[in-house]
């Protein structure tokens, strides 16, 4: 065993269990996945994507541009940034809000690549879009002013964080965010959309933020995340302290948890240039020097968890270039840290962004209405509930949430049948398990009305119903996808944009207006109590197929 898993569960042992307190609004209940829109994902719009320069290549997503990624090297930054503003700018409008506003609805879940904080992004190995945050903050204010509440989703995490899947930013089989540089830079990147979460304005209806979406399933390949859900934690309540943001939580005892990481430190150091940047981007634009200063003060006086660099000769030949380049920037930034603050502190830098200088003043009415976010991760059941599997519910502090999405389309949960489908929905027991693991309050963040038969449209609408019925024993339910694009003649990537728009599923009859009302509210009665031998013969995960 190495000296760094003895160190993890060494310090595992000094998280306390905490009892998860259940605050995001009542009425967030029914809602939709903004997907597509700024993590871009090639099945959902194939036209598009085509047009826009993306390829198909269905027998090896890894061999032509059907990534973020890969498109945009490609393009090149100057055509990527060009092309993906048109995307932003019409995948996402003022009139889907007001027909998802007419629909009843009341939340959406955003998912985001780590890349919208552009200067997290590490090139050359890689090159994603610029210009997505001020596409959210359009977004959010559309939505905020319609009074949806909005889950900004960490969907695309540095280093990637699964197997060539299109959600994951880059489609390909390196997988490394599970290491630590990596989860330093998603903790980076989860200070500043908590940050700005409470100081500007346009993100006044986010109520949740989630740390990843859908790790690998297998525990014993994400070493660390447990961790990382700990972390999540701390770092987003330290932000929160130190703004004075109300919570029922003690948010001080994240402060004094501090120490018990070695990626906390260096991801806020990461942080403090960074916060400035955004704030300013806030109309009007916001003073940070208050919140810099404390987090400063917590940095210089919390231990010091020093890290030894790893040097190119300990690394593994076998270890991939991207991994190498990787460990080369992580010793470059370990090196050079102290030289960057010597230079971010200089009076020549105060001068030029006038940020360390700037007299003390409040942070406004950004935050008097506002209280501490919802932590929001996949539930343990995403990785097979067993030991290996990591789970937040024992570091919590002050409110959270717990994800869960179900594919049935894949065909590993229950034979390609309706009956089949149905009874095993109907005796579902994930919410009881997520109740016996303290991972509560439970919802699903995704969930679709594709199977993996031709369903007839009444199949399809039993299919919701029992669907719903069962999402709704949880606290929300989040359909995928708000929209797709329009399929290729003949179908490749999207064979049934029907059962994965939400619109286009109401508009055929597919869902009822009322996301509150079902077709049939005695769906599962047939179905109660039955054996259905797929239904225990296996609780995967299944991967999408559309």
């Amino acid at each position: 065993m190495s000296l760094y898993f003895c160190l993890l569960g060494w310090f595992g042992l000094i998280f306390l269990a905490s009892q998860t307190v259940a605050k995001l609004p009542h009425n967030y209940r029914f809602g939709v996945n903004l997907g597509g829109w700024l993590l871009s994902e090639a099945w959902m719009n194939p036209m598009e994507w085509e047009a826009m320069g993306g390829e198909r290549c269905p027998k090896d997503l890894t061999t032509c541009a059907s990534s973020e990624w890969a498109l945009a090297r490609k393009l090149g930054q100057r055509n990527a940034n060009k092309v993906f503003l048109k995307h932003w700018k019409t995948w996402f409008t003022q009139d889907h809000v007001d027909k998802l506003k007419a629909l009843k609805l009341d939340h959406v879940r955003v998912p985001l690549g780590f890349w919208i904080v552009e200067e997290l992004v590490e090139p050359p190995s890689e090159m994603y879009a610029q210009g997505g945050w001020m596409e959210l903050k359009r977004g959010l204010r559309q939505l905020t002013k319609a009074g949806f509440y909005v889950m900004l989703d960490m969907h695309a995490l540095p280093g990637v964080s699964t197997f060539k899947d299109y959600f994951a930013g880059n489609v390909t089989s390196e997988v490394h965010f599970y290491e630590d540089h990596n989860y330093q830079r998603a903790l980076t990147w989860s200070v500043i959309l908590t940050t700005m979460t409470h100081l500007d304005p346009d993100f006044e209806n986010v109520v949740a933020i989630e740390c990843i979406n859908e790790p690998l399933v297998n525990g014993k390949r994400t070493p660390g995340l447990e961790q990382y859900y700990a972390d999540f934690v701390i770092i987003t309540r330290i932000i929160e302290h130190d703004l004075s943001v109300e919570c029922e939580a003690d948010l001080s005892v994240a402060v004094k948890r501090l120490a018990s990481s070695r990626n906390i430190i260096p991801a806020l150091q990461a942080a403090i240039p960074l916060i400035p940047i955004y704030a300013a981007k806030a109309s009007p634009e916001i003073s940070t020097v208050q919140l810099i200063k404390k987090l400063k003060s917590h940095i210089n006086s919390t231990p010091s968890n020093k890290t030894t660099p790893i040097t190119e000769d300990q690394v593994d030949n076998k270890i991939s270039p991207l991994r190498k380049a990787l460990y080369r920037k992580r010793n470059e930034l370990l090196g050079g840290r102290k030289a960057l603050r010597k230079r971010l502190n200089s009076s020549k830098m105060k001068s030029a962004f006038n940020v360390y200088e700037e007299p003390e003043e409040s942070y406004g009415s950004a935050t008097t209405h506002k209280t501490c976010i919802a932590t929001t991760v996949m539930s343990k059941r995403w990785q097979g509930g067993g030991p290996d599997a990591a789970s937040m519910a024992s570091h919590t502090l002050g409110p959270a949430v717990f994800d869960d999405h179900m594919y049935y389309s894949s065909g590993s949960v229950a034979a390609p049948d309706i009956h089949s489908y149905l009874t095993k929905m109907c005796n579902d027991e994930n919410y009881r398990k997520a109740q016996q693991n303290n991972e509560v309050p439970y919802g699903h963040g995704e969930f679709s009305l594709a199977t993996s038969f031709n369903a007839t449209d009444d199949e399809l609408r039993a299919w919701g119903d029992a669907q719903k019925l069962k999402y709704s024993q949880g606290r929300f339910w989040t359909f995928w996808s708000f929209r797709v694009g329009t399929a290729t003649n003949p179908p490749t990537t999207l064979k049934h944009p029907r059962q994965w728009s939400y619109l286009q599923a109401v508009e055929s009859g597919l869902l009822p207006r009322d996301p509150s009302q079902y077709f049939d509210p005695s769906v599962c009665r047939p179905y109660l109590n039955k054996s259905e031998s797929w239904a225990t013969a296996t609780d995967n995960f299944p991967r999408l197929e559309y």
